[in-house]
């Protein structure tokens, strides 16, 4: 999980005063959710500060957070309206039917997240990534990847699903800014034991949350799916900053 290559840590005092805490709360390589969420706050804060003075969407947007999430979206849309078997083929890809759940996730992989030096995509492919995982746990053939993420996806559940991609973006943000630190000073053993706590400090947010939203018949590579997108965006965000705490 290391830092992208080129990436230096952001400096200043408020990144000065962010470091020294999330040094002393990473220490015994685990956190609880309270604190967790307390640093993803002051995280979320001071690395979009710099936007206006302020930490509203327009700071956490981005054209490559847009388009990874519209492009998940889309997938997952066709998912829950005409089943896994017939996205493949309309995308042409077919020839991960009948694979193994490993191959089929890899080809979806590679489907989703494009080859970027850009951090914002970078860090949206890994969240990506952590949520396919997530929904093809415990699977061993393509058929139960398809049972499972037709049973899974479902325009009651995308709206939770978008939620929880920006919420591992924000993880794997704050991995960019701190593992290299936290490495230098405590171990991979305990570094990887808080991250995996911080994670599960997000899964626990977003656990109860809901969204009041249509996802039916959406043009996810239009205005209407950007709006969409942003408005996740936003809601998720403002569950970190503790306005829906």
């Amino acid at each position: 999980m290391g830092t992208s290559k080129g990436y230096k840590a952001p400096t200043g005092p408020m990144w000065s005063k962010l470091k020294k805490d999330v040094t002393q709360s990473s220490g015994s390589g685990s956190i609880p959710e309270n604190e967790g969420l307390n640093l993803l706050r002051d995280f979320i804060k001071v690395s979009t500060s710099g936007d206006s003075g302020s930490t509203k969407n327009s700071g956490h947007s981005s054209k490559e957070l847009q388009n990874v999430g519209r492009k998940f979206a889309s997938f997952s849309s066709s998912i829950a309206s005409v089943g896994l078997d017939k996205t493949l083929r309309e995308l042409g890809l077919e020839k991960l039917i009948g694979k193994s759940s490993q191959d089929a996730i890899i080809g979806i992989m590679d489907y989703l997240c494009g080859d970027s030096n850009i951090f914002d995509e970078v860090d949206a492919n890994k969240a990506i990534i952590d949520l396919l995982k997530e929904l093809s746990e415990n699977t061993q053939t393509y058929e139960e990847v398809k049972e499972k993420l037709e049973a899974t996806v479902q325009p009651s559940s995308l709206g939770l699903l978008l939620m929880k991609f920006i919420g591992y973006y924000i993880y794997h943000k704050f991995c960019r800014a701190f593992f290299e630190r936290l490495l230098t000073r405590h171990g991979e053993k305990i570094t990887q034991s808080f991250l995996d706590s911080l994670k599960s400090c997000i899964k626990w947010a977003l656990t109860a949350k809901t969204l009041d939203l249509n996802f039916t018949s959406v043009d996810w590579n239009g205005y209407q799916g950007e709006e969409i997108i942003d408005n996740i965006i936003s809601e998720t965000y403002e569950v970190f900053l503790g306005e829906n705490r």
